[in-house]
């Protein structure tokens, strides 16, 4: 996503926000505000620690369910940077992101659950953007950014996030880019795969079975041809199966070809008939149960993504799902921090249509 386009984005969401709380039966209990903070990435540790960061530098942390929240100092130049991709790793570590133009895209290392972090790496690239990152269980990982000279922007993780350096990506149609909406423009499976959702000029899911070695493409039929559409975001449970959405971001209410599943990890990509607006994050609880969320409210699935019904007007731009606690964490506009249960989509609740 290139920097004018980050900026309209960013001047879109904080305009609709104000437009979608009216539901009388809201599912979601907010935790947190914080006017004028906009939270894009979040992130669960263990039974107690949960993380959110966004814009103008704001990482908020908490070490008591989100009953508290302190605010992190990450770098010295925080108030430049936008946190959209906040990963926790199996050995503990956590990396943030942040994206923008040039060096305002960089990552950091957390040891310590978030409470301290540390510079691993930073773009020199001036037309580089990074848009989200994911990790194998051994902790390698991938990063995608904006293309450069007609190639995906890779680096490769190693070492649980501490080590990073650039590789060759798959060739971009012109025009083709990904979105960093929630940093989940990129998902791993198993202990090689992994792929990454496009958007603009086309709306694809690009998939590699080798670590980043050998990519294959294919098409998602989610609807694309303008700068702000296209896939923002993907989610692949362990079976394959995967579930894409996303829409226009500046027509947020169109709700048609937003949104394709796919049944197995050799499945074509599918559309489905449901009326879905646009959406920035989604991730499976369960094969079947699948949540999604975006300013224009949250939406569930309980057939792994062929349809949907709308539960929430309330917006929020990213979450994480904590399967310890039974609950989901989401973020969003003016730093409101939020959660749903996930046994209120698998089990049914009173607060959810069947």
């Amino acid at each position: 996503m290139n920097s004018s386009l980050f900026k309209s984005l960013t001047m879109t969401l904080a305009f609709f926000v104000g437009a979608v709380h009216h539901a009388s039966a809201q599912p979601v209990q907010v935790l947190h505000t914080q006017p004028g903070t906009s939270l894009r990435s979040v992130a669960v540790y263990g039974q107690k620690i949960l993380l959110a960061g966004g814009s103008g530098g704001v990482l908020l942390r908490s070490a008591d369910e989100g009953a508290s929240w302190s605010q992190v100092q990450v770098a010295d130049d925080a108030a430049e940077l936008d946190y959209r991709d906040l990963e926790v790793l199996r050995n503990g570590n956590m990396v943030l992101m942040s994206a923008g133009p040039g060096e305002k895209s960089c990552l950091f290392l957390s040891r310590d659950h978030g409470a301290t972090w540390a510079e691993v790496y930073r773009n020199k690239l001036e037309n580089g953007f990074f848009n989200g990152m994911a990790f194998w269980p051994n902790g390698d990982g991938l990063l995608i950014g904006d293309p450069i000279d007609g190639q995906l922007f890779l680096l490769k993780a190693s070492d649980y996030g501490q080590k990073w350096k650039r590789i060759p990506g798959p060739k971009m149609a012109d025009g083709e880019y990904g979105f960093a909406a929630s940093g989940t423009g990129v998902v791993t499976l198993g202990h090689s795969s992994a792929t990454v959702a496009t958007g603009a000029a086309a709306a694809r899911g690009l998939t590699t079975n080798d670590a980043g070695k050998t990519w294959m493409s294919a098409d998602s039929h989610v609807r694309r041809g303008n700068q702000s559409s296209g896939i923002f975001s993907i989610a692949v449970h362990s079976t394959g199966a995967a579930v894409a959405v996303g829409g226009d971001y500046m027509s947020p209410d169109i709700d048609t070809k937003t949104y394709a599943w796919r049944a197995t990890a050799d499945s074509a990509w599918q559309t489905g008939s449901s009326k879905l607006p646009h959406k920035a994050c989604v991730r499976f609880l369960t094969s079947r149960h699948v949540v999604c969320v975006g300013r224009t409210g949250v939406a569930i699935s309980r057939d792994a993504g062929r349809t949907w019904k709308h539960v929430s007007d309330e917006s929020f731009y990213a979450m994480a799902v904590n399967q310890m606690t039974d609950r989901i964490v989401l973020a969003g506009a003016d730093g409101r921090i939020g959660i749903l249960k996930p046994s209120q989509i698998r089990n049914g609740s009173q607060t959810l249509p069947q």
